[in-house]
């Protein structure tokens, strides 16, 4: 049996483990998640912002949604 010191060593040096499969995918998705969250939180800000004018918001949104889009390929309506 190894000694209590020497595998707390062992334990130091051994680094992250690789993810699963099942835990990449999910780890992609919360990250997918938290891009759609910030979305809302500045489309919110774009809808509340008075000075602008309704073209100039309806391009800034679609903008991030293209934006979006482009970076998460796989979550997009055409992909599913």
């Amino acid at each position: 049996m190894m000694p209590d010191h020497e595998h707390q060593r062992e334990l130091e040096t051994a680094g992250p483990k690789p993810l699963t499969p099942e835990q990449a995918a999910a780890f992609d998705r919360l990250k997918a998640i938290n891009d759609q969250l910030e979305i809302w939180h500045k489309t919110r800000e774009i809808a509340l912002d008075q000075s602008l004018l309704s073209h100039a918001a309806i391009r800034r949104i679609r903008r991030l949604y293209q934006d979006f889009d482009a970076k998460h390929p796989n979550t997009t309506e055409g992909a599913q």
